[in-house]
């Protein structure tokens, strides 16, 4: 069928084009048409691109770009980001001991019921 539309005339804009994005819609609309007249959807539509398309030309050009962008602007984002992160792992590391610290105590403080005491001796079970 696509081979049929690139030989006339005023479809010859599709032997510009790469044929993989072509045929892939061609198959999904088949299988939208398929799904419309087995009464399984509605009439197809069109519909908007976000990450969770099946189409996986286009999220592989979205991927691409991405990461093309993110490495053109590594050599920018990098002295910036770089000394952030260095001073949140620094401020980490000062605070994380004293929060524990003070967290075995209490914790220390809830575990130790009275030996004596009848609760606890209900919640041993004896």
């Amino acid at each position: 069928m696509l081979t049929a539309l690139k030989k006339t005339p005023e479809h010859a804009w599709l032997n510009e084009v790469s044929s993989v994005p072509v045929q892939q819609s061609l198959r999904h609309l088949q299988t939208a048409f398929g799904n419309f007249f087995a009464r399984r959807n509605k009439y197809p539509t069109f519909k908007k691109l976000d990450w969770r398309t099946q189409r996986p030309f286009v999220k592989t050009l979205i991927i691409a770009l991405l990461i093309g962008s993110f490495i053109v602007l590594w050599q920018q984002i990098l002295p910036v980001v770089a000394p952030l992160i260095f001073t949140a792992y620094l401020v980490y590391g000062f605070v994380r001991p004293s929060i524990s610290r003070r967290m075995q105590k209490e914790i220390e403080v809830d575990d130790d019921p009275d030996e004596g005491d009848a609760d606890g001796a209900a919640a041993t079970g004896k």
